[in-house]
């Protein structure tokens, strides 16, 4: 009885000096927090797109910079890795990613525009139609390009569930198919060929580009590699013979395409892979007309904001 009654008073009295000492520091701390200095404001960094560029300096300028991320979607998926889905639908997972948390902020909406006299970026969110302006010191735009159909995600793939929605009907669409027409000769066209080829040996595959050589800017030992694998595997190349039709509007659709002299090539699938565009249209008003080749416009080049 005598011990436990001493352990209470010694652990009041223990209580009591820690709200007298927490009391006087109370003050202590006020003066110390209006005396003291202003701390140094950090810069604040915009950064436009959340692929290899955007993230790679998300991931080096958070420690110095305050950093905001603006994407229209809310994930990472490695584009090198994607032709595989086409075939491999449990492939989709194993190249995608939720975007870092921790470190900056992420502003989930479509760029449209920069007030470069105010230093504002102009975001046009999901949950809305109104445009959302965000101050910036340091403005990155690393917004890469887009390409037709499915192989890059669009404005409208906001989620992983709305990409794998997208995946899934790609899927199925070429499971279905007995043939398939691939536009475009180049090393996207090749690979998606011979992804078809090894999951589906069976599937009449064509071919076609107005160069005379598949992967022309390739080493020529690599050209022939490729040539010869896909004729082992029965691919039909018809090379050496553009498509008919003037850019833009070439004479392709969802069931062939008509070569210019007259020909008619076609497929249950067609799958356009005939290069990419810069996703940098949004800024072509943004920016100082000398900035800007009137001969590609309105894909600026060269810009530094």
């Amino acid at each position: 009885m005598w011990l436990e009654g001493t352990t209470l008073f010694l652990e009041g009295i223990l209580r009591a000096l820690n709200i007298v000492l927490h009391v006087i520091q109370l003050p202590v701390q006020a003066y110390q927090t209006m005396t003291a200095k202003p701390t140094h404001k950090r810069k604040r960094v915009v950064i436009v797109g959340a692929s290899f560029a955007g993230l790679w300096c998300q991931r080096n300028l958070c420690k110095d910079f305050d950093v905001t991320v603006v994407d229209y979607k809310r994930y990472f998926e490695y584009t090198p890795g994607i032709l595989r889905v086409f075939v491999e639908l449990g492939h989709l997972p194993r190249i995608t990613a939720a975007l870092p948390k921790m470190g900056s902020k992420f502003v989930c909406g479509e760029a449209v525009g920069i007030d470069s006299g105010r230093s504002l970026l102009q975001v046009k969110t999901k949950t809305g139609q109104d445009v959302q302006e965000i101050p910036f010191d340091y403005l990155l735009i690393g917004t890469g390009s887009s390409y037709s159909g499915s192989i890059k995600p669009s404005v409208r793939e906001v989620t992983s569930s709305d990409r794998l929605a997208t995946w899934t009907s790609e899927f199925e669409r070429l499971r279905r198919a007995h043939s398939v027409l691939i536009v475009g000769g180049g090393p996207v066209g090749v690979e998606l060929a011979g992804e078809i080829l090894t999951r589906y040996p069976e599937k009449r595959v064509i071919i076609t580009d107005r160069a005379k050589e598949l992967c022309a800017a390739f080493h020529p030992s690599t050209r022939s590699h490729v040539k010869r694998w896909l004729q082992k595997h029965k691919c039909n190349l018809v090379l050496g013979e553009s498509i008919g039709g003037k850019y833009p509007d070439l004479s392709i659709d969802s069931k062939g395409c008509t070569l210019s002299s007259g020909r008619r090539l076609s497929a249950d699938v067609v799958y356009r892979c005939m290069g990419f565009k810069p996703c940098s249209k949004w800024i072509a008003n943004s920016i100082p007309k000398e900035c800007v080749d009137s001969k590609v416009e309105p894909y600026p080049r060269g810009t530094t904001v």
